[in-house]
């Protein structure tokens, strides 16, 4: 997928937390921390779980499941 460096591009990135052997662990809570290089930047970050305290601007979050 490209997208035009025009400042106005946005994608969306899903991120899954997986164990050392490659297996998805979906009761994590881990903490994911983004970085981006270039002429990029990150706009918000969100874990699906509406009861967060976290907020949505940093480049760190906690991974989430909902039950």
């Amino acid at each position: 997928m490209g997208l035009a460096a025009d400042g106005r591009a946005v994608a969306v990135v899903r991120v899954n937390v997986r164990d050392r052997e490659g297996w998805l662990v979906p009761t994590a809570s881990d903490r994911v921390d983004f970085a981006v290089s270039g002429p990029l930047r990150i706009i918000g970050v969100g874990n699906g779980d509406p009861g967060a305290l976290e907020a949505d601007r940093p480049a760190e979050r906690h991974a989430f499941v909902p039950l």
